[in-house]
């Protein structure tokens, strides 16, 4: 009986140790979880208020970011000859037409140094 009785006692003391062991690690996860959570949360104010500045700073006309000054510049020269092509007082053949010789001057400006260098002979 005695035996039993410390065997009883040892089981007991084993469960509220391994319980006390369950405890602590539920309470190392939770902590972890929050931390987890308390900096997800902080990226995410981080984030918004660096948008909110950023579209403050748009609406004031202080965004100077080199991107979309380019982006402005190319849709705006984009429209320009958009509009230039469908305001021109000559004909779409007319308009085409110049617009091919233009480009045949252009690439002819590159083809015409190369001829002095030129030995003759096919490769």
């Amino acid at each position: 009986m005695n035996k039993f009785l410390k065997g009883l006692l040892g089981a007991g003391l084993y469960l509220l140790e391994q319980s006390e062991v369950a405890s602590r690690s539920a309470r190392e996860r939770a902590v972890d979880q929050f931390e987890d959570l308390r900096d997800s949360a902080g990226d995410r104010m981080r984030e918004a208020a660096r948008r909110v500045s950023k579209a403050s700073r748009a609406m004031q006309g202080k965004d100077d970011s080199p991107l979309t000054n380019f982006l402005l510049f190319t849709a705006g020269f984009g429209v320009g000859v958009g509009a230039g092509l469908l305001f021109a007082p000559a004909s779409g053949a007319d308009v085409r037409s110049a617009m091919s010789g233009k480009v045949q001057e252009f690439t002819g400006k590159f083809k015409t140094p190369v001829e002095p260098y030129s030995t003759g002979t096919r490769g």
